[in-house]
């Protein structure tokens, strides 16, 4: 009996060879995928059976990137009643449930990074004036003025994703007072929004940590917002997906078929002399 040795090679090697740096390629072109390329990759063979194989990506965000989501409302989103267990949420006075969420500020200037910390990047003069502002002297004129500037950065308008379509279970009375703080923007500001509370960077902190491997220290800037079950921001826009693995599967279709037939062919030939030189 044939153990088809030529297709499980084929199968185990240049097949998902193939497979894995396809994907990774397709995935690197999108800054939003970040270490997900080239950290979470799996590959198992045999897979089931000693005739599959498989390349699986074990990112904790693969599933989003792959297939996107509808916008959200965040607190809305939440297990507070998890959250209390865990100790991650905690209770105001008057009785309403509320997370601390944190902001990482990156410096600018990082070069191959994913769109989450770039998005999370400081401009530069906001850098320059965090560092005068959190490193200076507070009765200092500089420090002061740069302080201010900090807190002014960023200050603006936030779209209202209550008020559009295909946002499921998005409580009414949040959706309506969007909807009125939206319009009341529009008269006043000339687009549709609602104010932030407070601007990007006020409240920014510093702290040193150290690189464990280098050794190294640097600083980290972090600010720090207050998320309560009823609050009327924190809505997630719509995210389409990547569909990287479906984009994979459509590449290496025709290749793979190729490898296996190649590789079927040379099972086929040795399987026939097998045979001849048993008849023989």
């Amino acid at each position: 009996m044939h153990d088809f040795v030529h297709v499980k090679g084929a199968i185990a090697g240049p097949c998902l060879d193939l497979v894995e740096a396809t994907w990774m390629t397709l995935a690197a072109e999108h800054r939003a995928s970040g270490d997900y390329a080239t950290r979470f990759m799996r590959r198992e063979y045999p897979y089931g059976n000693d005739l599959t194989g498989a390349v699986m990506n074990d990112a904790p965000h693969a599933q989003v990137l792959e297939d996107g989501h509808g916008g959200f409302h965040m607190p809305s989103a939440v297990d507070w009643g998890a959250a209390l267990a865990r100790g991650t949420a905690k209770v105001t006075k008057d009785g309403r449930r509320y997370l601390i969420v944190p902001f990482r500020h990156y410096t600018p200037g990082s070069e191959g990074v994913g769109s989450g910390r770039a998005r999370a990047m400081m401009p530069t003069p906001v850098y320059r004036d965090a560092m005068t502002a959190l490193r200076g002297d507070m009765t200092r004129p500089a420090a002061r003025d740069a302080a201010q500037r900090l807190r002014e950065a960023n200050r603006g308008l936030s779209r209202p994703y209550a008020t559009m379509a295909g946002n499921p279970g998005t409580p009414p009375r949040t959706s309506a007072l969007l909807a009125r703080l939206a319009q009341a923007s529009l008269k006043r500001e000339g687009q549709p929004g609602y104010t932030w509370r407070a601007g990007k960077y006020e409240g920014m902190t510093r702290r040193e940590q150290t690189n464990p491997t280098t050794g190294r220290s640097s600083g980290v800037f972090m600010t720090f917002r207050v998320m309560t079950e009823d609050s009327l921001g924190w809505f997630m826009p719509p995210q389409p997906g990547y569909h990287f693995a479906e984009k994979t599967v459509a590449a290496v279709k025709e290749q793979l078929v190729a490898i296996v037939g190649a590789a079927a062919r040379q099972d086929m030939v040795e399987l026939v002399r097998t045979r001849i030189g048993r008849a023989a």
